[in-house]
């Protein structure tokens, strides 16, 4: 439910946030404060920044599956496409791996999102490096 409002959003702004950077960074950087704001409150405030780390993901999944069609040679969409899911579905996977591994280690159970919440950190990192023309 989250990923269509989002869809829409991107939709009706499109021309505004494609091959820009400050989306991709706004939401990585609202997803790591809401991983925050979830680990530090209790009650409905843990649905809201539940609500709004799925927002802000749906919204860099639907960004960074439409940057090959934007930013590869036509030749090359179908392959550079296959290496964004690969690494999505590889992120996907590990995450709660290195969670799960990340409790038992330190046997502190919010330790377990750190993975996830680090995942916003390196958006904003990455997005910072991206040449967008």
């Amino acid at each position: 439910w989250v990923q269509i409002p989002s869809s829409l959003l991107l939709l009706a702004l499109s021309g505004r946030l494609m091959l820009r950077r400050w989306p991709l960074t706004a939401t990585g950087a609202l997803a790591s404060i809401a991983m925050v704001g979830l680990l530090t409150t209790q009650g409905p405030w843990i649905v809201f920044w539940s609500g709004i780390i799925g927002f802000c993901t749906a919204f860099i999944l639907i960004l960074t599956l439409a940057l090959p069609p934007m930013l590869v040679d036509a030749a090359h969409v179908h392959s550079v496409s296959a290496a964004v899911f690969a690494i999505g579905y590889l992120c996907a996977v590990v995450t709660p791996v290195l969670g799960g591994f990340a409790w038992d280690l330190t046997g502190v159970p919010w330790s377990a999102f750190a993975p996830a919440g680090s995942f916003g950190i390196v958006i904003v990192a990455l997005s910072l490096g991206l040449r967008l023309q």
